[in-house]
């Protein structure tokens, strides 16, 4: 009986142990995330928050896009139901467990720098007009008419309209209002980025 007592304890113990040994590589993953200052975020940012929140049955008191105590507080109790660390912070795992879109969330908020969107958006592959061909400017013609921005005729020609049509959707969008394609503006129409490129010869 004794020597079943003290297995039984040993193997208390190590489990005891190997639950500690997860709980601190836990923390360590939280503390190596992007960790987000209350004082960087927005009003819309933290009416976002609040509303999601609310959506998770949580209740972050008034949705007023003001980081006060209740909210600090459903913070926290949301990230104990989810088994996060406690912290009342926010940080990447957070906002997944929110439904949040990380890199939209951020980008609500001029504390996480339109220069750094711009950096983001000036290292994608930028596609110029000369090199797109009848098919391709038919397709993306297509589906600006489908998000509801005219593009003139539906021509495969790159014409002013049809320019001025991608500018007032990528403002729509959010996006930078160049004119010019790049992978966010085809990935925000709908637009498969490798199928359109394959559809001409100049990016191969």
């Amino acid at each position: 009986m004794k020597r079943l007592t003290i297995t039984t304890l040993m193997a208390f113990l190590a489990g005891l142990l190997a639950a500690g040994a997860a709980l601190g590589e836990q923390q360590q993953r939280d503390e190596a995330q992007l960790q987000i200052s209350a004082n960087q975020l927005s009003s819309d940012q933290i009416l976002e928050l609040q509303r999601s929140l609310q959506k998770q049955g949580v209740d972050p008191g008034p949705v007023d896009g003001k980081m006060g105590p209740l909210t600090k507080q459903a913070i926290q109790v949301f990230q104990q139901q989810e088994g996060l660390a406690a912290t009342g912070n926010l940080n990447e795992q957070t906002l997944d467990a929110l439904d949040l879109e990380v890199q939209e969330f951020l980008g609500i908020s001029p504390a996480f720098g339109e220069e750094q969107m711009q950096q983001r958006e000036a290292a994608q592959l930028r596609i110029s007009a000369q090199q797109l061909n009848s098919a391709q400017v038919r397709e993306l013609q297509q589906s600006l008419q489908k998000q509801g921005v005219d593009p003139g005729h539906i021509d495969g020609k790159m014409g002013p309209l049809t320019k001025q049509a991608i500018q007032v959707f990528q403002q729509q969008e959010g996006l930078a209002a160049t004119g010019e394609i790049n992978e966010r503006t085809l990935e925000a129409l709908d637009i498969e980025v490798q199928e359109f490129m394959g559809m001409s010869p100049a990016f191969e």
